[in-house]
């Protein structure tokens, strides 16, 4: 979700509560555009390719 708020933007997701989404690029990729959008009012970055699923494995720093 994203909302045009006063001279500002603000970008809303409800994906990403647990490990697995992390390691979902299609995730990462949507919360990297959004957070760009919101601080460039640019997108800039493209979604992967949509015929595969892609993942990574996610490591939390300790």
């Amino acid at each position: 979700m994203t909302i045009d708020y006063q001279k500002g933007r603000v970008f809303h997701t409800t994906l990403g509560f647990d490990t697995k989404a992390f390691e979902c690029v299609g995730f990462v990729t949507t919360l990297l555009r959004g957070t760009g959008w919101a601080t460039t009012g640019k997108v800039t970055i493209d979604f992967p390719a949509t015929n595969k699923v892609s993942t990574r494995e996610f490591k939390r720093k300790q």
